[in-house]
């Protein structure tokens, strides 16, 4: 009887130390959401989903990964008013440094349109037709991710750090153009939206997971362009909450702040609300020895 006893114990210490030091072995089996390495990284960052990887979001950019080299995105309910495709192309990776470009098509005709016909002059110009702008950017990024020891965690990465300069040009296809919102929503975009002109983007952006199910975004952008009084500056916080390895909920915003001649407010702010479902497999974990890909686990690769 007392060896039995001790055996069990012994199974027990065993099982318990092995679960410890292997969380997203727990993970793999749904307790959590460890398992999904990718999950931390915005669509801000330099990195790209794994092929047929990626999510599909209301507010924020849905996307899918091609070969882990491109990513396609679009940000779906703002295409209502906003139509914009984004292609992401990870360069290279060096340790636990990432360097990308995204670039992007958009055009505003659809969001004037629609204001034109219900009469917003505040938007647009009611004397005016709606002028067919297309605004191209490109903008290079480099992220720095910061992992988690190995030996006593999943060793994913719990931190990412990413700096970007956008540059974008608006070409008018039309003989008109359209004047500066009166409304302050955001940082003003409308040198390369309404009008052929240019604008740069300055931004400086955070992923930090919090825990195994919060995971905390957000940065600082500075804008210049070709509109009256130049320089704005934005903040963006998003707080994401993983309800299950593959559905997230996540709320925030933004705030803009800008003397613009147009408006008689200074601060502009847009509240976030947004679901997120997750779909396909994720890349690999880098930590080796604790990877379930090395314990003959099905997991994505890059």
């Amino acid at each position: 009887m007392n060896r039995l006893i001790l055996n069990i114990l012994l199974l027990y210490i065993a099982t318990s130390t092995y679960a410890q030091f292997n969380p997203d072995h727990d993970a793999y089996w749904g307790k959590s959401n460890v398992v999904r390495v990718d999950l931390l990284w915005h669509s801000e960052g330099a990195n790209v989903v794994a092929k047929k990887a990626g999510n599909v979001s209301v507010v924020s950019d849905s996307r899918i990964g091609l070969n882990g080299k491109w990513e396609l995105s679009t940000p779906l309910l703002m295409d209502v008013g906003r139509p914009m495709i984004n292609a992401k192309r990870l360069w290279f990776e060096k340790k636990d440094w990432y360097f990308g470009t995204k670039f992007s098509v958009a055009s505003a005709y659809t969001g004037m349109r629609i204001a034109k016909n219900h009469h917003n002059t505040h938007i647009v110009n009611d004397s005016l037709d709606v002028p067919v702008v297309v605004e191209f950017g490109a903008e290079p990024l480099i992220s720095k991710a910061f992992r988690s020891d190995p030996n006593c965690s999943s060793g994913n990465e719990y931190l990412i750090l990413t700096g970007g300069i956008g540059l974008y040009y608006g070409h008018n296809f039309s003989d008109f153009e359209q004047i500066q919102s009166a409304y302050h929503f955001l940082a003003n975009r409308s040198a390369t939206l309404t009008e052929q002109g240019v604008r740069m983007r300055v931004k400086f952006w955070a992923d930090w997971l919090a825990t195994n199910w919060l995971a905390v975004h957000g940065g600082a952008a500075f804008h210049w362009g070709m509109f009256r009084r130049p320089c704005a500056a934005e903040i963006n916080a998003e707080a994401e909450f993983f309800i299950t390895s593959k559905f997230s909920l996540k709320a925030g915003g933004a705030l803009s702040f800008a003397n613009y001649t147009t408006t008689s407010h200074k601060v502009g702010a847009v509240p976030l609300f947004d679901i997120t479902y997750y779909f396909g497999s994720s890349q690999k974990n880098k930590n080796g020895l604790f990877d379930p890909a090395q314990r003959n686990l099905q997991r994505g690769a890059r």
